[in-house]
């Protein structure tokens, strides 16, 4: 991938960082994933080391360990030619004081690819918190049964995004597959097979309107953000 072209993606990605329309988040990735489809096909034989080596990029989940944030690195890595995994990690305390264990999702990939997966992650996690907060104010439904629910709706409904983006460009799978370096460093670290859990405990209504912010808003929706949306896109 050229400079300009990383600098492209860069921007569509960091479009959304201070916007308080979530869609644009949504745009952005999907952009950026064409961008990506689009420059592997133009140089088919570019050398994968030409996007870094490979390397492990720590994302914190906090003190509150979420199922859906497993999901939603698992979906972005593999929309970007990375691999995710949790794992744990000890934060050793100062003066004496007991250590601290800590669980985190770590994204494996070409340095470039990974950053893209980082910052990515960032900014969909943003999003979905706007759109939680409209949701929690509008509903009169108990938001600590129907979090989760309403959280893996959007992330799952993002997913489908990306799939569809897939099927209507069947040749993208030839450049989005992650090189042999990148397999072979997964398979070395011998983790057992396991994804994020799919399962809706609760909150049907919750999970469909997280659902339809993933997947069906649109900057199409708003007229007023479309000319805006169009413009920044178009300078990057």
């Amino acid at each position: 991938m050229n400079d300009r072209i990383k600098e492209r993606i860069r921007k569509l990605l960091k479009i959304a960082e201070d916007s308080p329309y979530p869609a644009e988040v949504e745009t952005a990735l999907l952009k950026a994933q064409e961008l990506m489809a689009l420059n592997g096909l133009e140089n088919g034989d570019i050398d994968p080391s030409e996007r870094g080596d490979v390397v492990e990029k720590d994302i914190d989940l906090g003190g509150r360990v979420e199922s859906w944030k497993g999901y939603l690195s698992i979906v972005l890595a593999e929309n970007f030619r990375c691999m995710a995994y949790r794992s744990r990690r000890v934060r050793h305390g100062d003066n004496g004081a007991p250590a601290v264990f800590y669980s985190v999702v770590v994204i494996l990939g070409r340095g470039e690819d990974v950053k893209i997966v980082f910052d990515a992650f960032c900014k969909c996690v943003t999003a979905v918190s706007r759109f939680a907060m409209e949701y929690r104010k509008r509903t009169e439904e108990r938001w600590r049964t129907v979090r989760n629910s309403y959280f893996m709706g959007f992330v799952r409904g993002l997913e489908d995004q990306f799939e569809e983006q897939r099927k209507k460009n069947p040749e993208w799978g030839l450049v989005l597959v992650r090189d042999p370096e990148v397999e072979s460093a997964y398979e070395a670290l011998g983790l057992k097979n396991g994804g994020a859990s799919r399962t809706v405990l609760r909150g049907q209504n919750a999970y469909a309107d997280g659902y339809a912010r993933g997947k069906g808003f649109s900057l199409e929706d708003d007229p007023s953000l479309r000319e805006a949306a169009s413009l920044k896109i178009a300078a990057t």
